[in-house]
């Protein structure tokens, strides 16, 4: 168990998470994933071993953050599994000989090695070290020997995927050999036209693929905090402005066919069969926004996540918590299945619920910042914070702070929102912006009640299709939707509050026009045809 805790307590977020721990320890069967490696007789495009590996680390998370055994026992079957299983050479996985470097082989090697030392982490179990150890050997020999790393699927991409947990297993073992592995694949992406480090458009790179870049920035951004190399920070957030700028859509996604496309946030309609938003992006995306905050704390980050997480992922998520839609359209009928696609997004999706304590509270030596606003609490040796708030469905939260030591809050004036009032132990405190945040300082050994009240406010953004104009309307941080078929006279905004329908979070009409929040629509259009 960690010393330092955070939970959510309650609210949809809260609700969410538990249907998905519920899934993951007693609707997942563990001996399915053991039976991973126990196996020659698969396909040779088999791909479970990914999915297996995030498993291992999920259930392993959730017994670190929660200690319930139950967890722990289903990291067992399978840790006893991949070790048992592991071949004489290293190599982990369940395909035929000849074949451990083809098609997405060291992509699903990763995350075995991924869910093996976050495994070791939280049981000390050497055997997983070195099962882990002795992959990622097997793996990196073969490409110190000669063979080309970016001589993989997807634009090259697949390969390097492995550098996130190679630093993993560096800052267990401190090994140069390990960090000669790291060193090797960074000079290989710098030598190559996918050089993360050097561009001028991220549609000039070799491969536009979303979710496996954002996996390589994230092993990036991984090789900086070993190195200290603030260059590689700097070009990682590069990378993702430009992907803000340019991809991420009102609905918090992007990708058409999982690739990133010229104009690709801009005003168009994309039905399910163009395969368009995928969930993989929208959990990266929030993954490599989080990375980012914790390097810089530039609110950007948050505010990105706000409109990620409060749309495309509660569009996606079934109701009982168990899956996740593979690709999300911004108008016609909401996904909230795979329907028999592959994997991936349902345990990508399981990892930001099962990770969401993550994404709560940031802190250092002089500072702590509530990241999201739900209801949630914290707990160090300094602070101890108890959150609640229906946000961003409401737009009142309410604190309470206890500190041992003397800290600066500061509280985020989220994107498309006002701050109007803030109290702290009733009385009315300053609520001028430093960077986008407000500034309260805490003194050592003091406890205060803290109320912000924000404003979301209502924004238009304008398009034209195929020579018609359209509108889309976001509330904070909330896109809206209204019924296909309708149509929108700008004269009649602004919107009027109304009684959510049918189970929808938020409803606002605006004349005859009737709209929810994207999450709860169902026939639906995000852009609205005018008058």
């Amino acid at each position: 168990m960690n010393d330092i805790t955070a939970e959510l307590i309650s609210g949809t977020l809260y609700e969410y998470a538990k249907k998905v721990e519920h899934t993951l320890l007693y609707t997942v069967d563990p001996r399915v994933h053991a039976d991973t490696y126990a196996s020659i007789e698969h396909p040779d495009n088999y791909a479970e071993p990914e999915f297996t590996g995030k498993y291992l680390d999920l259930c392993t998370k959730i017994y670190r953050t929660t200690g319930n055994p139950d967890a722990l026992h289903n990291a067992n079957i399978v840790a006893d599994s991949i070790i048992e299983n592991q071949r004489e050479d290293g190599y982990l996985g369940c395909l035929r000989r000849g074949l451990e470097y083809k098609n997405f082989s060291v992509w699903n090697q990763a995350f075995t090695i991924l869910g093996l030392t976050s495994y070791y982490h939280a049981t000390g179990r050497k055997a997983a070290l070195n099962a882990a150890v002795k992959c990622a050997e097997f793996v990196m020999e073969h490409f110190i020997g000669g063979a080309d790393i970016l001589d993989a699927p997807n634009n090259g991409t697949q390969h390097i995927s492995i550098l996130a947990p190679l630093c993993g297993i560096y800052s267990i073992t401190k090994s140069e050999k390990h960090l000669g592995y790291i060193s090797f694949i960074v000079e290989s992406i710098k030598s190559s036209d996918l050089n993360f480090f050097e561009f001028d458009s991220i549609m000039e790179l070799r491969s536009k693929k979303g979710i496996e870049n954002f996996v390589i920035l994230m092993g990036l951004l991984k090789y900086a905090d070993i190195t200290g190399d603030t260059a590689t920070v700097a070009s990682v957030e590069k990378y993702w402005q430009q992907v803000a700028d340019t991809q991420i859509r009102n609905t918090g996604c992007g990708t058409i066919f999982e690739v990133f496309t010229e104009g690709g946030s801009g005003c168009m309609l994309l039905d399910a069969q163009s395969r368009p938003n995928e969930t993989c992006v929208a959990v990266g995306w929030c993954e490599l926004s989080l990375s980012l905050f914790y390097h810089t704390q530039d609110k950007k980050y948050l505010d990105a996540i706000d409109k990620t997480l409060y749309n495309h992922i509660l569009a996606s998520i079934a109701e009982d918590g168990s899956d996740f839609a593979y690709y999300q359209p911004n108008f016609g009928k909401k996904v909230r299945a795979m329907n028999g696609y592959y994997k991936c997004c349902r345990y990508r999706g399981f990892t930001l619920f099962t990770y969401m304590s993550d994404i709560l509270c940031f802190e250092d030596e002089y500072t702590v910042i509530p990241m999201l606003y739900t209801s949630f609490s914290y707990n160090s040796d300094a602070v101890k914070l108890e959150m609640r708030t229906e946000y961003p469905f409401d737009t009142i939260i309410a604190l309470n702070v206890t500190t041992k030591k003397q800290k600066t809050l500061k509280l985020r004036i989220p994107k498309n929102t006002e701050a109007k009032t803030l109290t702290v132990n009733s009385q009315p405190h300053s609520i001028k912006s430093d960077n986008g945040y407000i500034i309260i300082q805490l003194t050592a050994g003091t406890s205060a009640e803290i109320v912000l009240t924000l404003e979301n406010i209502v924004s238009v953004e304008l398009g034209n299709i195929a020579g018609k104009e359209y509108a889309a309307l976001t509330y904070g941080c909330i896109l809206l939707a209204a019924k296909e078929g309708s149509v929108l006279n700008l004269d009649t905004l602004p919107l009027i509050r109304s009684a959510p329908r049918d189970g929808a979070l938020l409803g606002f009409s605006a004349c005859d026009v009737e709209l929810c929040d994207y999450a709860s629509a169902d026939d639906y259009t995000v852009w609205i045809p005018l008058k």
